[in-house]
């Protein structure tokens, strides 16, 4: 069930896509983190205004960013990006890997 939150429309495309049904297992575990922290972060009141996400063509979500530096420093990790179709004015597409 996906909970009723502004980020609604954004777990929908990461849960209920239709590459989710052939992704592979390490995808799947990807895009149920990434779920997790797009309904996390719904519940929590200093999460980003409802306007925002609105107005939104993309969003990213990296759980789990990992960071190390010995003199240089750099990050590294997974995660899923959801843009709109139609140039940024339709609805949310298929979820795509990401990584950093």
């Amino acid at each position: 069930m996906i909970p009723k939150t502004p980020f609604r429309p954004f777990v929908a495309a990461l849960a209920l896509s239709a590459g989710f049904a052939f992704a592979g297992e390490k995808e799947t575990e990807r895009l149920a983190e990434s779920r997790d922290v797009l309904v996390e972060l719904a519940g929590i009141k200093e999460g980003a205004p409802r306007e925002i996400l609105e107005k939104a063509k993309c969003v990213i979500v990296i759980p789990g960013v990992k960071k190390a530096a010995i003199g240089i420093g750099g990050r590294f990790g997974y995660g899923a990006a959801v843009c709109r179709t139609d140039n940024g004015e339709g609805p949310w597409g298929s979820p795509v890997m990401m990584s950093l």
